[in-house]
């Protein structure tokens, strides 16, 4: 242990590894320090690759270490970058986020030097951006990036470390199955995440554009090919309502862009990529949020926390049906298959039909998120985690003694 970092509560300094501290997954690895922040020294590390620090919507959000490193992605400069980032690390355990080589790799280095316990969190299976390659294409990459550590093709190899690690969450039964240990759901401050007033929401619609008429259907995140928005638009075409509005919350992509431009592009309002501070604002000027999916590898793998923070919000949901969507909505809303567009507009047709259903799926789920996916429910099972480490319980049994 580091007998320079003082305890709090019996617990260990904690160091978060992130892999890119101007990237998105910077917000999982925020939501897991943030919820042992006041238990526990917390420190969240991560590489700069571009000079460009902290992801503009996390800025201000935690007291980030941002180490400089921008020859990480290419041997032989990765070992002496590495080496960088694994001096700046003050924690006793190491939280190494997503299965990658400054992360993973980095955690076990450092878990062999000085013994403390690493834990893997795990939000989505990054080696399937390799395994739904043809086993040609799989040797073309390699062919390509074998000198760059940080490329996909190197995901599968930091998988087969995992089992050196003492424990791995995931965020998903997908992943748990795949790489063992438990789940533990990416939890909403149900405090800061509330139902907007009638009031609030207009105000924020009119900021929007959007009329008091307008039904708004509500997206959060990155628009990319597997998270299938482009099946949103397509259900609205159908619907021919011209009330429909569907709104984006998140930054401008190249699928987003073809989106807009193409057929019923006109009822997209891009609302672009807002603070995470100012997030339950913009999501409370939905009616309805939707996360269609599209059933791929990676989107198997996933359980996106925008879900969490709709259903905080207390608006219904509708979902594909994938990962494990289908049971966290029970109750909070209605699935349906992966790119079947006439499923989701007869859902979307008949929820504003059908106004008390409306309300009892956002009632049910504002009461759901509250009870099992909320900031506290996951800061006790990290914490749990934490004090079941061999090596922490150990200290604990001894302290005690």
């Amino acid at each position: 242990m580091n007998p320079e970092r003082p305890e709090t509560d019996d617990m260990p300094a904690l160091s978060f590894l992130a892999p890119n501290m101007g990237g998105p997954s910077l917000g999982f690895v925020t939501a897991f320090a943030r919820a042992l922040q006041h238990t526990s020294p917390v420190q969240v590390i991560g590489p700069d690759f571009w000079n460009s620090g902290v992801m503009p919507i996390y800025r201000g959000g935690f007291d980030y270490t941002v180490v400089p490193t921008p020859r990480l992605y290419r041997f032989p400069d990765f070992f002496w970058q590495i080496r960088r980032l694994q001096r700046a690390i003050t924690g006793d355990v190491l939280f190494a986020f997503k299965a990658m080589p400054q992360t993973v790799w980095l955690a076990l280095r450092e878990k062999k030097r000085r013994g403390c316990p690493v834990v893997v969190c795990l939000d989505e299976w990054d080696g399937a951006l390799m395994a739904r390659r043809t086993a040609a294409e799989r040797r073309a990459y390699w062919r390509q990036h074998w000198w760059h550590p940080l490329e996909e093709n190197y995901y599968p190899l930091i998988e087969r470390l995992l089992p050196r690690a003492d424990h791995v969450i995931s965020t998903s039964t997908f992943l748990q199955r795949k790489f063992g240990g438990s789940v533990i759901r990416m939890g909403v401050d149900t405090e800061r995440f509330q139902p907007l007033s009638v009031v609030e929401k207009q105000t924020v619609r009119h900021e929007l554009g959007l009329l008091p008429g307008h039904r708004v259907i509500v997206f959060g995140g990155l628009v990319r090919p597997h998270k299938g928005v482009e099946t949103i638009v397509e259900a609205m075409r159908q619907v021919a309502d011209p009330n429909l509005r569907l709104l984006v919350i998140g930054p401008m992509t190249e699928t987003l862009k073809e989106l807009i431009q193409g057929p019923g592009g006109d009822r997209l309002v891009a609302a672009g990529a807002k603070p995470a501070g100012e997030m339950p604002r913009w999501l409370g000027a939905g009616d309805v949020a939707i996360l269609p999916m599209t059933g791929d590898l990676l989107s198997q793998s996933q359980v996106p926390c925008k879900v969490f923070e709709a259903m905080a919000m207390g608006l219904p949901i509708l979902a594909g049906a994938v990962s494990d969507l289908p049971d966290i909505v029970s109750g909070a809303g209605e699935v349906f298959a992966p790119n079947r567009v006439e499923e989701l507009t007869g859902h979307i047709q008949r929820l504003w039909s059908e106004p008390a259903r409306m309300e009892a799926y956002g009632r049910e789920a504002r009461r759901k998120c509250a009870d099992h996916y909320s900031a506290a429910v996951m800061a006790q099972k990290l914490l749990d985690v934490v004090r079941e480490l061999p090596a922490i319980r150990a200290l604990r049994t001894a302290a005690a003694g």
